[in-house]
């Protein structure tokens, strides 16, 4: 899994979160089931209670695994002349339009603040590319076309 420190940092936090969430279930659940009397075959906040639960614990899990064997991306060595993980790209559409992106893991998405995967297709098509290059990729509109105007290393990498 490739990840920045930052990112790392920021999943483990997560976790904490969800951890202190899945308390805060277990706690609902418990009251809904001892509200229910006898049976809670028919105790909806029960039963409502423990799928949340089975959510979060399955979030937990995922999280945990992935975070199992982790990359830093701030570890790799970054080519100055080709896109590699951890570049904040700047690129021009077929319109004149243009775009930033910084390119991350999956765990650090984040389409709010231009933050892309490395392993989404416009992220994959980059990798490798230079500064000129245009590149061609798959998105559900259809093939896009983007000319990579400049790249530098992410102030998100330490």
């Amino acid at each position: 899994m490739l990840i920045s420190r930052a990112g790392y940092q920021t999943t483990l936090e997560l976790i904490v979160d969800l951890k202190r969430q899945l308390s805060d279930v277990g706690k609902e659940a418990g009251a809904a089931f001892q509200d229910a009397g006898q049976g809670h075959h028919d105790n909806w906040a029960w039963e409502n209670a423990t799928q949340e639960r089975s959510k979060v614990e399955g979030r937990i899990l995922e999280l945990e695994h992935q975070l199992e064997v982790v990359t830093y991306i701030d570890d790799l060595p970054m080519n100055a002349e080709a896109v590699c993980p951890g570049h904040v790209v700047q690129l021009r559409d077929e319109h004149g339009e243009e775009a930033e992106y910084t390119l991350l893991g999956s765990l650090e998405v984040d389409l709010d603040n231009d933050i892309i995967s490395v392993e989404s297709p416009l992220g994959k098509a980059l990798l490798g590319h230079a500064p000129g290059d245009t590149v061609a990729y798959n998105c559900p509109a259809g093939i896009l076309c983007v000319t990579i105007l400049s790249l530098e290393r992410s102030p998100l990498l330490q």
